[in-house]
C-alpha cells in the first residue's frame, strides 16, 4: 500500500491488535493472505459436507486430551502414562472417546451417523497409539502433564481453561512497537531438575521444524517465553517444546538447548520475524510471496495471481 492515509489507518490498527500465533503465523507464511483475512477480512468460503470437517476433527481431540489429562493431575489416576499403567490409560481413553461421541449424538451435531462413528473410531485408535509413543518417550523424558489449556490474554476465558490462566496479555518490545499477544497453550508438563515440557496438538499438519527454527512459525517459541514469563516468572528451567501429531501418534523432535533445534537460536529468531512483520504490516507490505509452496487449498487464491514459476523466468 502506497497510500499515506491507509498507512495511518494501518498503523493504528496495529496499535490495538492483540495477535494469536496464527494470526502471526499467517502473515510469516504469506502476507497477501493475512492482508485479505485479516485487514480485508474477506470471508472464506464455507466448507460444505455432511462429514466431520478439519476445525471439528480438532476440537474433538482438545476436548478428550483436556478431559483425560486433567483427570489425571487431579490425582483420579497416575498422572503420568508410563508403560506401568499403559493399559489403565488406554482404557480410560477409549471410555472417554465413548462418552464423548455420545455427547455429540445427545446435542445433535452428528450429521451422518456413519461417516462420524468412523471418524471417532479412527481417532480413539490414534489417541490409543499416542498414549503408547507417550508411554515410551517417558523413559527417558519423565514430566508428569500439569497445567492444560493454560490461557493468556483473556479477561474471561473459555470454560475449560487451566485455573493457573491469566488475563495478561504477553508483550515483546520491538524497537518502540509492542506486539501483544494472547491465547491457549494445550499442556505443559512438569519433570525433575526444573524441566518443563510445553506441547502443542496438532490434528493436522504441523509445520516443518527448519520453519520454526528459521523464525518462519513462532508457536512453540512464543508459548515457551509465555511459560516463562507469565507462568514461572521468568525463572530459567529446563524448558523444552514440540508438537504432539495426533493422526500420526507421534511427537516432533524438541526445541531445546543444546539439541538439534536449539532453543535460544529459535527464541532469537521468532524475536526477529515477529518485529519484522510490524514493521511490514505498519508500512503496508503484503506482497503475495509465500515462505514456501503454495498450499493446496488456499483461501486467497481467486484474488491471488501468484504464479512461482513466472516469478522465477522474471528474476533470470
Amino acid at each position: 500500500l502506497s497510500d499515506s492515509a491507509a498507512k495511518e489507518i494501518l498503523d493504528a490498527e496495529l496499535d490495538r491488535t492483540v495477535f494469536s500465533t496464527s494470526r502471526m503465523n499467517t502473515f510469516l507464511a504469506c502476507p497477501f493472505n493475512y492482508f485479505c483475512s485479516r485487514v480485508l477480512r474477506l470471508d472464506e468460503t464455507p466448507l460444505l459436507t455432511s462429514g466431520v470437517t478439519p476445525p471439528e476433527l480438532g476440537t474433538w481431540y482438545h476436548t478428550i486430551l483436556q478431559r483425560f489429562y486433567s483427570e489425571r493431575a487431579r490425582g483420579l489416576h497416575p498422572a503420568a502414562v508410563t508403560e506401568e499403567n499403559l493399559e489403565e490409560a488406554q482404557n480410560r481413553m477409549a471410555e472417554i472417546c465413548a462418552e464423548h461421541l455420545r455427547e455429540l449424538r445427545n446435542v445433535g451435531i452428528v450429521r451422518h451417523e456413519r461417516i462420524f462413528a468412523i471418524e471417532h473410531r479412527q481417532m480413539a485408535a490414534k489417541l490409543d497409539a499416542l498414549l503408547e509413543c507417550e508411554a515410551a518417550k517417558n523413559k527417558s523424558e519423565s514430566a508428569e502433564p500439569t497445567y492444560f489449556e493454560f490461557g493468556f490474554g483473556f479477561r474471561n476465558p473459555q470454560p475449560d481453561a487451566d485455573p493457573a490462566s491469566v488475563a495478561q496479555t504477553f508483550e515483546i518490545d520491538c524497537d518502540g512497537r509492542t506486539a501483544r499477544f494472547r491465547g491457549y497453550i494445550d499442556r505443559i508438563d512438569i519433570g525433575a531438575n526444573d524441566l518443563v515440557v510445553v506441547k502443542d496438538y496438532k490434528s493436522g499438519q504441523a509445520p516443518p521444524m527448519n520453519a520454526v527454527s528459521d523464525g518462519a512459525d513462532i508457536q512453540l517459541p512464543l508459548y515457551v517465553m509465555v511459560a516463562r514469563e507469565l507462568l514461572f516468572d521468568g525463572a530459567e528451567n529446563d524448558y523444552r517444546a514440540h508438537y504432539v501429531l495426533l493422526k500420526e501418534s507421534r511427537t516432533t523432535t524438541s526445541v531445546e538447548d543444546g539439541g538439534r533445534y536449539d532453543l535460544d537460536r529459535i527464541l532469537a529468531a521468532a524475536l526477529d520475524s515477529i518485529a519484522r512483520a510490524l514493521d511490514e504490516i505498519a508500512d503496508g507490505r503484503f506482497p503475495p510471496q509465500p515462505s514456501g509452496a503454495c498450499p493446496a487449498y488456499c483461501p486467497c487464491s481467486t484474488a491471488c495471481k501468484y504464479n512461482k514459476r513466472r516469478i522465477e523466468k522474471k528474476s533470470e
